[in-house]
């Protein structure tokens, strides 16, 4: 038997906790799947699983080798399906994760000058948040994500870079009574009804550290969404304030529908990543993607585009 099918038969039972069901699953006899999983046993000189009428429980030894075992199953699994899709396309596969900012805004471009340079790979692309992003990831659905630094710390499974760091607009349609104004205070921001980012994330904290530092409450948002598209049919609609990346309403803003208000004393950054899976080795579709993303950013960022903060680009 094979390490890889070992490994495997160690998994279905993990899962299970149950060598029967296991055994029904792989379609093999359990004296078969017993003998399998004392010889791994036998082989790492540890018990793996604490056998009883009920079934078998883990130990301490089967929970570390299950998440290595994942891992070297699902890294098996990507090999075997980049294997095939270089036999059927040469060029390969990409497959990126985004948040919803760039995903309206940058991504497509990025993305619209690559396929050109490179017009037989395949991208894939997943729009969420850092949480299922970072999960993702570490399930081998993506190759990487283009996503915001957290608040907590980042898992050592994980490896990031900084991309860019993102500057962020308060922001409104051009003919709001706040975009007449040449300087805006933080108090005159609570005036109008606000569309915003979920709270749970990363901007909020930032919002309510701005707004206490001035000795106010926070705005409470009438519309809390992580739509890039919805928070700007709000913003157009001509009533709502948000807080957005100027990238995302570049196009708006240089058309006069959209104005990014002057807000005395407010300055708030954020830093982009790129996250992967510490050890993994990307398909060379997704490094030739990330390398083309390297560059575009670098470019925007030398031409002074004015959507990436000046000398915020870090180059790889």
């Amino acid at each position: 038997m094979t390490m890889l099918a070992a490994l495997d038969n160690f998994l279905t039972v993990y899962r299970h906790r149950s060598i029967g069901k296991a055994a029904r699953e792989l379609r093999i006899s359990q004296p078969a799947l017993s003998k399998a999983i004392r010889r791994l046993e036998d082989e790492l000189r540890v018990p793996l699983f604490v056998r009883s009428p009920a079934g078998v429980e883990p130990t301490r030894f089967a929970d570390a080798l299950s998440r290595r075992a994942t891992v070297i199953n699902d890294e098996y699994q990507r090999a075997t399906a980049e294997i095939r899709s270089l036999r059927d396309n040469p060029a390969g596969e990409a497959r990126i994760g985004v948040g919803p900012a760039i995903a309206a805004s940058l991504l497509p471009e990025m993305l619209a000058t690559f396929l050109v340079r490179q017009p037989d790979v395949k991208v894939h692309v997943v729009e969420g948040l850092y949480e299922s992003l970072s999960e993702a990831i570490m399930r081998s659905q993506i190759d990487l994500a283009i996503t915001t630094r957290p608040t907590e710390l980042i898992s050592n499974d994980l490896m990031r870079e900084l991309l860019f760091m993102d500057r962020f607009s308060f922001v409104c349609r051009a003919d709001h009574p706040l975009a007449q104004r040449p300087h805006v205070s933080p108090a005159d921001l609570l005036s109008a009804p606000w569309v915003l980012a979920p709270r749970t994330g990363l901007l909020w904290h930032r919002i309510c550290d701005v707004f206490e530092r001035h000795g106010l409450h926070p705005p409470e948002p009438r519309v809390e969404t992580n739509s890039a598209g919805c928070m700007k049919t709000l913003l157009l609609s001509g009533q709502f304030l948000s807080l957005v990346p100027l990238h995302l309403i570049s196009p708006e803003v240089q058309r006069g529908e959209l104005v990014a208000l002057n807000v005395v004393n407010v300055r708030i950054d954020r830093d982009v990543i790129v996250l992967r899976r510490n050890g993994s080795v990307l398909p060379p579709a997704a490094k030739a993607l990330i390398d083309h993303i390297h560059d575009h950013v670098g470019h925007l960022a030398r031409e002074g585009d004015g959507r990436i903060s000046a000398g915020a680009y870090q180059s790889h």
